[in-house]
């Protein structure tokens, strides 16, 4: 912690993130990380809720706390310039007491969280949708069947040149997720054929859910409208991974948003 504290009292000043999640035993956990320029990010802190309930008045009253924590072990009062959160109702309402009572104080939405939404909008294009929902039945078939996942696993590692890449699955607030699972199933397109062909592989398997994938598998305007889907998303993806990075400025997010306009 005294290696922390000596680069953060290195810096001009810093700025607190804070973020909310939910830990295996279902416990309401905030973070709180440390930014600025010229260091890699610094977890600060982490706090359980606890039977608390995430209110705006309940956000502003702990990151005061935080900020008076961070300031009095740098020692200097005013040190922490801003903050950077979700743009969810309770913690917009803790921007506006914050920046209330503290001069020079600015609050902000996470760029990558936002964008994340942006692309929730997009996928929920029924065009989108259905190539997602499509690929989301392949790979779900593949990863959950005993002889079609050895096989897929089998077929990858016999080929080590070519597409090395899982099949995966969406994971719901985390919109990027989801264009992974198209890319990885048109990825390894050729595995995916040979697997639905071998009848070996599919007995003893439901036969109506055999023939609902055989019929995605078989159906050329899956794989075209996919290759299209890709390049849809591509613009989205490869921006969230730069605004993900700790080197990101905030000119290039600008930039960034720029070019997805463009």
């Amino acid at each position: 912690m005294q290696t922390s504290i000596e680069t953060l009292k290195q810096q001009g000043n810093v700025a607190l993130v804070s973020d909310g999640w939910s830990n295996p035993r279902r416990e309401q956990v905030i973070n709180f990380v440390l930014t600025s320029p010229e260091m890699d990010p610094i977890l600060w802190s982490t706090r359980t809720t606890g039977e608390a309930s995430k209110t705006g008045e309940f956000i502003e009253n702990i990151i005061p706390e935080e900020i008076k924590d961070i300031e009095s072990a740098i020692g200097v009062v005013g040190k922490v310039c801003g903050l950077t959160t979700d743009n969810a109702a309770n913690m917009v309402k803790a921007w506006k007491l914050l920046e209330k009572e503290r001069p020079n104080f600015y609050c902000s939405s996470c760029v990558s969280h936002t964008l994340n939404l942006l692309l929730k909008n997009v996928l929920a294009i029924p065009f989108l949708q259905k190539i997602l929902t499509d690929a989301s039945i392949i790979t779900k078939f593949i990863r959950t069947h005993d002889k079609p996942i050895a096989r897929f696993i089998s077929a990858q590692a016999s080929h080590p040149n070519q597409c090395q890449t899982k099949l995966t699955t969406p994971v719901a607030t985390r919109w990027y997720s989801h264009g992974d699972c198209i890319k990885n199933v048109m990825k390894n397109k050729s595995i995916i054929e040979e697997i639905m062909k071998d009848s070996s592989l599919l007995d003893g398997i439901d036969a109506a859910l055999v023939a609902k994938v055989k019929d995605i598998v078989r159906r050329k305007t899956f794989w075209t409208h996919g290759a299209l889907v890709l390049r849809l998303l591509d613009p989205f993806t490869k921006a969230m991974a730069e605004f993900e990075k700790d080197s990101c400025s905030i000119s290039a997010i600008y930039e960034g948003f720029v070019l997805l306009k463009g």
